[in-house]
């Protein structure tokens, strides 16, 4: 929609836009009038993702000069229109999520839940399950806080047990898929540990199924692209969006950002043929510069920090990266480096000489207070040490330590493991 405050006087208005801003200086783009202080963009089927050039005539016949000729504007349409961001859930009653996504449980009309709902009577369940016994209240976060699609701050736990699991949203009213030219519907997955090969996603749209034609096996967030043209779904009158799995298994799936677009993001992935769980493979082979490639071919590429670009050195295998301090790589937070459950981070190191009892951290993604995630490092006791969060803000017991201590200066591999609450080394 566009707006713009009524030039006194005035009692129509002639907007012209156009991808071309002479066409617009010229008043010879696409026009259309309003009778108010603003129009709907649909009015000159506009596209998502496109820049556009406008401007505004003010006309009142009665005048002596009829038309007021207006500046040349600029704006562009957003990348995509948000289905469901899942932002805008929480614990308290009528913005709990299970409200929105009726799952197999529903919810009972008390006065917590002013209208209930016996459930879709499938094996589903959305958002944690953390009602406190005897207590009229939620113990902890209904929506997931941690496993988030880049950019999110909450994703949509769903869980899953039994064939045909499902979750439905109803839109009131209908919505149409069709505006802005959007041709993909992307909706971002995160499957757990536990999910089997066998545990196929779908969607179902107006009760059109779609069966994902990915892997649920590698627990990292991917992107679910979905050519709308091809669903055969009535797009112009969408009511009911469903997601659930087919297969015999029990599980949970997190769900972030369904959304629709013209051009769809790229999907960032390993090659052909490739390892998908390989998420980051930094080999400095470069021999400048300030950029450390991620060879994974999911993007994640580092910037090394207090370096010069000179500090390229010879590896054991190619090139290596030599660091004196504080110095270091950073690489930025993204959806391939959401672990969860399971990770292992392998390296080869040599340290130089007069280096006892020095503490050097080797690479993870590590927060303290409280703890998360993981973390590899020569400890100051001459060990190497992996670090890892036991899921209560506490590494205490979820660490692990090599047999040896390693004061030399020859090249060592080290391999840190965490597998679902255990760390090993």
């Amino acid at each position: 929609m566009l707006s713009w405050r009524t030039g006194r006087e005035a009692t129509q208005s002639t907007v012209y836009l156009s991808t071309d801003p002479n066409e617009v200086a010229d008043g010879v783009a696409a026009s259309a009038t309003s009778n108010t202080n603003s129009i709907n963009l649909g009015a000159f089927d506009a596209q998502l993702g496109q820049t556009y050039y406008w401007r505004v005539d003010e006309v009142n016949a009665a005048e002596a000069i009829s038309t007021w000729t207006g500046p040349v504007w600029s704006l562009t349409v957003v990348d995509a229109v948000v289905v469901d961001d899942f932002e805008g859930y929480g614990n308290d009653s009528p913005d709990r999520p299970f409200q929105a996504w009726i799952d197999g449980f529903g919810f009972s009309a008390d006065e917590f839940f002013p209208a209930g709902n016996n459930g879709n009577g499938t094996g589903s369940g959305v958002g944690h399950d953390i009602w406190s016994v005897g207590s009229a209240y939620y113990n902890g976060d209904i929506m997931e806080t941690t496993t988030t699609h880049a950019g999110s701050g909450q994703s949509l736990p769903f869980y899953y047990n039994g064939n045909g699991s499902q979750i439905d949203r109803t839109f009131a009213p209908a919505q149409d898929w069709t505006a802005g030219d959007a041709s993909t519907l992307v909706l971002w997955i995160h499957s757990s540990p536990s999910t089997a090969a066998t545990d196929q996603l779908y969607v179902k749209i107006n009760n059109t199924k779609v069966m994902y034609d990915g892997d649920l096996t590698t627990p990292i967030w991917q992107p679910w692209h979905i050519n709308l043209a091809a669903s055969g779904a009535n797009l112009t009158n969408v009511a009911t969006l469903s997601i659930g799995v087919e297969g015999n298994g029990s599980g949970l799936v997190y769900l972030d950002n369904i959304a629709l677009y013209r051009t769809a993001p790229p999907i960032m992935g390993s090659p052909a043929g490739g390892d998908k769980s390989l998420v980051a493979h930094w080999t400095f082979d470069e021999t400048e510069g300030l950029t450390a490639a991620d060879s994974s071919g999911y993007g994640n590429d580092g910037t090394l920090v207090d370096l010069t670009g000179t500090e390229w050195a010879t590896g054991i295998q190619g090139g290596a990266l030599e660091f004196s301090g504080s110095n270091q790589v950073h690489i930025e937070t993204s959806d391939s480096l959401q672990l969860s459950g399971s990770v292992t981070i392998s390296v080869w190191v040599k340290m130089n000489a007069g280096n006892a009892d020095a503490y050097m951290g080797i690479a993870g993604k590590l927060k303290t207070a409280p703890y998360q995630r993981f973390g590899l490092v020569r400890h100051s006791s001459n060990v190497f040490r992996l670090w890892a969060d036991n899921g209560a803000g506490d590494i205490a017991g979820f660490d692990a330590s090599s047999d040896a201590t390693y004061t030399d200066t020859e090249w060592h591999h080290v391999a840190g493991v965490v597998d679902d609450g255990t760390s090993s080394l």
